[in-house]
């Protein structure tokens, strides 16, 4: 798609584009009027249930969700774009995030992500907005499907506004709360004088997102049932995905207790072989293989939450798609010829290297591909695959933490080595608190890699306890912009995204 320039009216455009030069990914299938104006969709479920539809594509597109994942990588402590490895990409917005330059401020990554992430509010908040007006109340299907429909675009809508305010504010801090953050848009995006939208506070954007996550879960479905959802619904999300977010977010703010309940809501009870709802997959590599439509939910067998789809809406990992998938080693075939479309191959650097056992953790053996002296991770290697969302083994390690901040160490350890035995590690040996929490951040490390995990947990961490953010393996010239310097504060102005000027520009809002 062609570089846009006026961020201030995407979200005025943003459902044209959605139904129109987008048609093919967000709405194949679902249903024939993928032309229709917006306005036409908005009096039946079946209807809003498309609006919905284009939300899921545009939130988990590759420029959106894809962008972000990139954006969280390449910030990440793990990743390494060695000089003589990389290409032009360097020097685009890619390589802004890598060096934390942002330089290209009016269309860097965090303007990608708000492009994408506004077209998915948009439409979710035309599906919210008639369900509040009452719009579709002549419809028999709004008591059957009204509350799902609701659930899903407030899951949507608080999960994009999550990504803007991790992207465009600061970690969240009793110190940072009054801070500008991100513009939460409660209010579809419908023509120019419903562009104006001032900036949330962070505090004000967790504030709305948690109320949003709280709602859906009232309204979303525990699980699918073929016989009153509809076929589509196979791969949306349920009460647990809602859950898992609001987790992650409460996790993310160091609010340990409100963590740990949602976690608790999600895994269930926990003996030696796990979650009684979400068990681990005995075999690892075979999470990062599931293709086509895939039913998650509790009590399934499956260890993940949600995942999405990429046969469907959500095209991500193609070589040309998804964010730093465009920046791999190309494949040989069997005859020794490059592969055309190189897929899921992601440069690694001696941070990551360091915390892994070479010869005995799967995670090493089966996921890490060495090519002369290079390391290069391949989690997402399969074409079409179902990107993990949420999975059982980051809300152990979540839980893991917790209960070691809360001295339940036994309790603690015995989440921990979960995932420590799966991957083929001995189990770990409690010696102190210190050592402990220690190693259960490095075990979110090695078991979460590329599932935007590290350079949030960074973050998290140095908000605690005052560590600075790790760098990684950086060459000098990577580091200019910064100083050289190999650490940031956890409250470095370069780890947060300034507000796009064409945003400025064009919300008057902001003016």
């Amino acid at each position: 798609m062609k570089r846009i320039k006026y961020i201030g009216k995407i979200v005025v455009l943003s459902t044209i584009l959605a139904f129109s030069s987008c048609t093919n990914d967000f709405l194949a299938g679902i249903k024939p009027e993928t032309a229709q104006d917006v306005y036409s969709l908005r009096y039946f479920i079946d209807d809003l249930d498309v609006l919905v539809n284009g939300s899921y594509g545009a939130l988990f597109s590759p420029t959106g969700m894809g962008s972000f994942q990139g954006c969280m990588e390449y910030q990440s402590d793990f990743f390494y774009a060695e000089p003589s490895l990389s290409s032009a990409w360097i020097t685009g917005r890619d390589g802004n995030a890598y060096t934390h330059s942002y330089s290209n401020k009016d269309y860097d990554l965090q303007a990608q992500v708000m492009q994408w992430n506004n077209f998915a509010i948009n439409l979710a908040n035309t599906a919210i907005e008639s369900l509040d007006l009452g719009m579709v109340d002549n419809d028999p299907k709004k008591k059957t499907d009204g509350d799902r429909v609701m659930g899903e675009a407030k899951f949507i809508r608080a999960y994009a506004h999550w990504q803007i305010a991790v992207m465009l504010g600061a970690q969240y801090h009793a110190t940072t709360l009054s801070k500008p953050s991100g513009i939460f848009r409660d209010k579809p995006n419908l023509g120019l004088s419903d562009i104006p939208k001032g900036i949330s506070t962070v505090g004000e954007m967790y504030d709305l997102i948690i109320k949003d996550l709280k709602d859906a879960q009232a309204k979303l479905p525990v699980s699918y049932d073929a016989t009153k959802h509809p076929s589509r619904y196979v791969v949306g999300v349920r009460q647990d995905a809602a859950t898992a977010l609001l987790a992650k977010i409460y996790f993310q703010m160091n609010d340990f207790d409100k963590a740990l309940a949602e976690v608790d809501k999600i895994l269930g009870p926990v003996s030696a072989t796990g979650s009684s709802r979400y068990p681990l997959t005995a075999t690892f590599d075979a999470l990062y293989k599931l293709i086509g439509n895939q039913n998650f939910g509790p009590n399934m067998g499956k260890e993940m939450i949600f995942a999405a789809e990429g046969a469907s809406a959500q095209k991500w990992t193609q070589d040309s798609k998804w964010g730093f998938y465009r920046h791999t080693r190309p494949l040989k075939d069997a005859n020794g010829a490059t592969v055309a479309q190189a897929y899921g191959r992601v440069r690694i650097g001696t941070p990551y290297l360091s915390l892994m056992d070479q010869t005995k953790d799967k995670r090493f053996t089966l996921l890490v591909e060495k090519v002369g002296a290079n390391y290069w991770q391949k989690k997402f290697a399969v074409s079409g695959m179902n990107v993990p969302i949420f999975r059982a083994a980051e809300f152990h390690l979540m839980r893991a933490e917790i209960l070691a901040r809360k001295d339940q160490q036994a309790n603690a350890v015995g989440e921990l080595n979960l995932t420590r035995l799966r991957a083929g590690l001995p189990a770990y040996v409690y010696s102190s608190k210190a050592a402990l929490l220690k190693e259960i951040s490095d075990e979110r490390g090695r078991e979460l890699i590329c599932e935007s995990v590290r350079h949030l947990d960074n973050l998290r961490l140095g908000a605690v306890d005052g560590t600075p953010v790790p760098l990684g393996q950086r060459d000098a010239a990577d580091k200019v912009f910064i100083g050289g310097v190999d650490a940031l504060d956890w409250n470095s102005p370069f780890l947060v995204y300034p507000m796009p000027q064409n945003e400025k520009d064009y919300n008057d809002a902001l003016k």
